[in-house]
C-alpha cells in the first residue's frame, strides 16, 4: 500500500489504490483507514497521499545514507592524502556548519561540533552560496551583509563575484590563502537526482615543498574530484 502511494505522490483514488496495490477495494479501504490514522498516509477529498510521518521516516534515512556516503567520501580522501584535514559542511537554521570532520592522522569520521562557518571567508560558505537557490543565498547575504563579513577577506566585491563564478562552472576550487603551502581546496557534493547536498573542504598543508606546490594542488583537486564523482554514484 505505502508502495503505490509513493510511486503516485499526486495521489490515488480508492478503487486505483487498491488496483495498485493488488488488493480488493474493501482491504484496501480498511488498510489505508489505519495509514492515515498512524499518519502514514492522508486523505484528500476522494484521494490517498503519504502522509508526514512516512516522509518524515523517508527524510531519516536520506540522511542516514547521505551521511555514510559522506563518511566513505572523507577517508577515501584522508587515505589518498596523508595529513589532509577533512571538512563537511551543510546549512543549518541561517548559517553553513560543519557537521563533520577526519582531521590529520585520525582514523575516524568525528560527528559534531557543530562549528559555524565565517561567511563569504571560508570555502563551505563559499561553495553554498554558489550552489543554494537564489532566494536560500539573498536570504543569507540579508543575514550576512556582504560588505561587513565578506569585503574584510575578498578586498573587492568583484573578487568575490569572480570567485564565486569559478566555483559555479568548475565545480570546485582553490581558497585564497596568505602561505601559499597551504592548500585549500572547497567543492559541492550532489545526489544523482542533482540535488545540493553540502560541501567539501579539504586543507593540505605542505610547509617546506614550495618547489612541489604544482604537483600537490593538482593530486588534491584530481583527487577531490574523483571522490565527488563517487559519492554521487553511490547515491544513484
Amino acid at each position: 500500500m505505502l508502495e503505490a502511494l509513493a510511486t503516485h505522490r499526486e495521489g490515488l483514488p480508492l478503487k486505483e489504490l487498491a488496483k495498485a496495490a493488488g488488493v480488493s477495494s474493501a482491504a484496501a479501504f480498511h488498510a489505508v483507514q489505519t495509514l492515515v490514522e498512524q499518519g502514514y498516509a492522508e486523505r484528500h477529498d476522494l484521494r490517498y497521499t503519504l502522509g508526514p510521518r512516512f516522509l518524515e521516516l523517508t527524510a531519516v534515512r536520506e540522511r542516514h545514507t547521505v551521511s555514510r556516503a559522506v563518511d566513505t567520501l572523507l577517508r577515501e580522501l584522508a587515505e589518498a592524502l596523508p595529513g589532509a584535514h577533512l571538512y563537511f559542511s551543510e546549512k543549518m537554521g541561517d548559517s553553513v556548519v560543519i557537521t563533520r570532520h577526519l582531521t590529520g592522522t585520525a582514523s575516524a569520521v568525528t560527528e559534531g561540533g557543530r562549528h559555524t562557518l565565517p561567511p563569504y571567508a571560508s570555502g563551505g560558505s563559499l561553495v553554498h552560496l554558489a550552489f543554494w537557490p537564489r532566494e536560500i543565498a539573498e536570504a543569507y547575504e540579508a543575514r550576512y551583509p556582504f560588505e561587513v563579513y565578506g569585503l574584510p577577506f575578498w578586498r573587492s566585491r568583484e573578487a568575490y563575484e569572480a570567485a564565486l563564478a569559478e566555483m559555479k562552472q568548475e565545480r570546485g576550487a582553490f581558497m585564497r590563502e596568505k602561505e601559499l603551502w597551504r592548500l585549500k581546496y572547497a567543492f559541492p557534493l550532489f545526489t544523482s537526482r542533482g540535488t545540493f547536498v553540502g560541501a567539501v573542504t579539504v586543507q593540505w598543508n605542505h610547509p617546506g615543498e614550495t618547489t612541489n606546490l604544482p604537483k600537490f594542488r593538482h593530486q588534491q583537486k584530481t583527487m577531490a574530484r574523483e571522490a565527488a564523482e563517487r559519492f554521487t554514484h553511490q547515491l544513484t
